[in-house]
């Protein structure tokens, strides 16, 4: 069986006969959701009108779905059934759409990847936190999924499962409803079958703009050195020489201007910076859950050492809040 993301086709009943098989074939294998709607499964979408008239969709288990369990990826909220929808849910309903699923989370969108398996290459990640949002896209089981990102939360998974993603400015889409740690950092991503899904996913979901759109015909686009001046492999770079040709093909591309040099200027160290920034910010949401039982299972599986990963925390809470009195739990659950 070919597994790949499968585009809205805008006929919401063979679009679910679709997945109903995708999931019968899949789903004890990939494990992308942790609540799963088989009742529309079997019997096929509503009546429903608008944008995403009988779209299923999935939504990533730190975003409340009236009457479904939302537990953060967390044992500390295994009971918990919110009743109201978030605003995003909400507004992918009025919108004509249906919520096939929760998909799976790491612990409050912390860490790097569930226990999901990759539709696309079994055996390996699907990449996180929003793992089973990029596997239910990569699937083929919907063609829109609601994810979140502080970092590369929404970006990774998709990529992964050889999905389109977006994160749009910070602030674009609403977070009402959503798990936060980190609000200078946290936003609502999407994951989508297509570009024409992510289309029509942000114009449902975006906050109005405040400001006149930009003219795109005046659009430069710049190439910036990654955050810490770190290389990616041969392959990687390849790849993004020839986004950044066919981009080239449609607008002016700058390089070794000094307005590119300023940015680079400021994102130098920027990644350090951003996971103080998250962890000084989370610290006494994350301290109050560990006293509270919570296993914090992520940390053993950061991309930095238990030692590493003690001084940034530990250098991340001068510049937050966590109670120093809790603070010993946290350091004490890593190593």
């Amino acid at each position: 069986m070919t597994v790949a993301p499968r585009p809205w086709t805008g006929d919401a009943a063979s679009y679910l006969e679709g997945t109903a098989r995708l999931v019968d074939a899949l789903e004890d294998r990939v494990g992308a959701f942790t609540d799963l709607d088989r009742g529309l499964l079997a019997s096929g979408p509503a009546p429903a009108s608008g944008p995403l008239a009988g779209m299923p969709v999935a939504v990533k288990e730190i975003i409340d779905v009236a009457g479904r369990p939302t537990t953060f990826g967390s044992p500390l909220f295994a009971d918990r059934v919110p009743e109201r929808d978030a605003t995003a849910v909400a507004r992918l309903r009025t919108a004509g759409a249906a919520v096939l699923g929760m998909t799976t989370t790491t612990p409050f969108a912390c860490g790097t990847t569930t226990a999901t398996d990759n539709p696309r290459a079994p055996g390996r990640t699907p990449g996180g936190s929003s793992a089973g949002s990029g596997a239910a896209v990569g699937a083929g089981y919907v063609p829109l999924a609601l994810a979140s990102q502080s970092q590369a939360s929404t970006l990774r998974p998709a990529s992964y499962c050889g999905a389109w993603g977006f994160k749009p400015s910070h602030g674009r889409l609403p977070t009402d409803g959503m798990h936060l740690l980190a609000e200078v950092l946290d936003d609502l991503g999407l994951i989508a079958a297509s570009i024409s899904d992510l289309r029509t996913g942000f114009g449902v979901l975006a906050e109005p703009r405040t400001e006149p759109a930009a003219d795109v015909a005046e659009l430069r686009i710049g190439r910036l050195r990654l955050d810490d001046g770190g290389l990616p492999d041969a392959a990687t770079l390849a790849a993004l020489d020839g986004v950044v040709e066919r981009i080239g093909e449609r607008f002016p591309v700058a390089s070794g201007t000094p307005e590119l040099a300023a940015v680079d200027a400021v994102l130098e160290g920027s990644g350090t910076t951003c996971f103080d920034l998250f962890a000084g910010q989370s610290a006494a949401t994350l301290a109050a859950y560990v006293e509270a039982g919570e296993p914090l299972l992520w940390i053993h599986h950061a991309d930095v050492g238990v030692d590493d990963a003690r001084r940034r925390l530990e250098a991340a809470w001068q510049i937050g809040d966590a109670p120093p009195a809790v603070r010993p739990l946290v350091l004490d659950r890593i190593g």
